[in-house]
This record gives C-alpha cells, structure tokens and sequence, in this order.
C-alpha cells in the first residue's frame, strides 16, 4: 500500500556520504591484504574497487587482522556485486566470521562501553548480511538457519545513543529486505520471534528514520497473507500494546510531520481493521486525529493517502464485525473507562 521505504544499509550520520567506516589501516592488516592479493589504498574510488578480488576479500574475513578493513572494502563493492550473498554464504567459514563479529558486541551493547567504531563495524557486518538476505538463492538459508535471531538484541534495546542507532537502523534494513517478499514462511519466521514487541520498541525509542522501517515491517507482517492480522489480535492486550504506540506516533506526527511515517501508520491501521476483532477494537482506540480533519491539510496534495484515510474511517464505522470470537471492544472500552467516540468529518464524508 505505501512506497517501501528503502532498506539497504542507511547512511550513517557521523560518516556523511559513505555507508561505511575506514578501518584502522595498521599495518598488519594491510599486510595480509596484500599477501592475498588485494590492493589497497587509504581512500579507495569507485573505480578502484572493481579491481579488488572479491573472492581474496571474503577470505581476508576469516583473518582476525585483517577482517576489519575487508569488511570495509567488500561493503564498497556489494552494490556492484549482484552474487555477493552467495558468495558470502557458500565461503567455508565466512557466515560463522560474521556472526562471531555480531556477537563480540554483544557484551557492550548494554553498557556506556558501546563505541562508535564497533557499532559501524557491526553496522558493515549487517550489511553484508544482508546481502545473504535479499538474494534470492539464500534468502531461504538464511531464515532457515535462524541468523536473524542475531539481529534481535539490537532492535531490543531502549537507548537513544548514536552507536545504538545504528545498528538498530542496520538491523531493521535486514529485517525490511526479508519482509518487503510476499512470503508467508517468513511472516512465520519473525512472528516466532515475537518481532511485533521489538518492532514497538523501535516505534517508541528509534529515531524518525527507525520508526518508520519498524512501521513499514509492521505493515508487511499485516500484509502477507492473515498470520499477521490474526495474530496482532489474538488478545486484547496485544491489541492494546499495538495500538498505544502507533496512536502515540500518530500524536507526534502533528507536531513534527513525516508523511511515509504516516502512511505507513495509516496502512496499519487499515490491514488491523480487515479483521473482524481488530475492527472491533478500533472502534475505541483509533486516534482521534485519524478521525477529524488533522492530517487532511498535510496530505492533500497525496490523494492516495487521502483515499486511505476515507477507507479507514468506513471500515471502523461499518466495516467487519466479529461474530464468532469474542469482540476487542469490551476490554478496550474498560481501558478507556468508556469514553466515547466522537463524530468525525470523514466518516460521514460520501465517495
């Protein structure tokens, strides 16, 4: 329904328009570079990387010294590369020298300990994982063999520092990559893993950027297939929880506008009333600024979201109604101490 949002390896800040971070170039490390081959320079080009040896690279990674800036240069070149995740996964030993990246972090990554450096050396590591993901002939290794459960401490966490962003942002880009396929197994995948609470972690503490990927993969969950929908309304306190923060979003989206952050939210929405008890619980939780006029003056020139806000309003006002399992308006009513709902211009607004 909305424009996917992109979700290769975003551009980090502190690095301004690279999307990766020089190693320390000791000498070492270029030692061993160059004993396999692979030339290098302090400031590489974009020509100068078609020359590097992608396969004496992947190798370099098994190498403690000289894995750093092999990491560097393999991020220069993977756009290049349309076969790079194969190659990666296929390398005896590679995916296990990536993960042992991932997880040396792992015992900073709840401290003050957390540096820049070795989140943008994480951040390379994800990047190249994600290669691995989005590529057709391993996309299904790589659900299957779980290494997206690596990735969960990092959208789990609740700081706001730089390093965290980062890889919260870098792990949500792998995420987006392997929930932007209409594949229900991975639907099934990133449920198991109770994605749907880190994805509200992110919704609550990301920055703008974070928030609308976690969004966007949240929209996809509600998407594919009825595994999402069924389960996001399962219970009435999942229910709850999901609505809470997207309606807080929704809140802060008056005062500082981010119109794909929106339309995601709005998409959300949408897919959670196409189900009957969710349609049901929508009755007492949608914002109120999805009901009123709020957001029509910044959509306007966006018919489309325009559409999508009149499609919302007519599915919560006479949409599904649940008849079989116990409706969410109940619980929800109690929450709110049955406040009711008020009127709105676009639910008597005619198509």
């Amino acid at each position: 329904m909305a424009s996917i949002p992109p979700v290769q390896l975003m551009k980090n800040p502190s690095l301004g328009n690279s999307t990766t971070t020089e190693a320390s170039t000791t000498p070492s490390a270029k030692s061993r570079l160059a004993r396999l081959g692979v030339p290098f320079k302090s400031d590489p080009s974009p020509t100068d990387t078609r020359s590097f040896s992608v396969e004496k690279l992947i190798a370099a990674l098994h190498d403690d010294s000289s894995r750093e800036l092999a990491l560097v240069l393999l991020c220069k070149v993977r756009t290049s590369h349309e076969n790079l995740g194969p190659m990666l996964w296929d390398s005896n030993g590679t995916i296990f020298s990536l993960l042992k990246e991932i997880m040396h972090v792992y015992y900073v990554l709840l401290t003050p300990r957390l540096t820049e450096k070795d989140s943008n050396r994480v951040c390379n590591v994800l990047a190249l994982l994600q290669c691995v993901a989005s590529h057709p002939n391993t996309r299904k290794r790589f659900m299957d063999a779980n290494i997206v459960e690596y990735l969960y401490p990092f959208i789990n966490t609740t700081s706001q520092e730089k390093p965290h962003e980062f890889l919260r942002l870098t792990s949500l880009g792998v995420i987006g990559s392997l929930a932007k396929q209409d594949n229900a197994d991975v639907v099934n995948v990133l449920l198991e893993g109770d994605i749907v609470s880190k994805l509200l972690l992110c919704l609550e503490f990301g920055n703008q950027l974070s928030k609308t990927l976690a969004a966007f993969v949240l929209e996809r969950l509600l998407t594919i297939g009825e595994m999402g929908q069924v389960y996001c309304c399962a219970s009435a306190q999942r229910f709850y929880s999901i609505t809470r923060v997207l309606g807080q979003r929704i809140e802060e989206l008056v005062e500082e506008p981010c119109q794909r952050l929106l339309k995601h939210i709005i998409c959300c929405y949408i897919k959670l009333s196409e189900n009957p008890r969710g349609c049901d619980g929508l009755v007492w939780s949608l914002p109120m600024k999805l009901r009123d006029d709020t957001f029509l003056v910044p959509l306007k020139d966006d018919p489309t979201a325009l559409m999508w806000l009149q499609t919302l309003a007519r599915n919560v006002t006479s949409g599904h109604r649940s008849t079989i399992q116990p409706p969410l308006a109940e619980p929800f009513a109690r929450s709110i101490k049955g406040k009711a709902v008020m009127g709105s211009p676009l639910l008597g607004r005619k198509n």
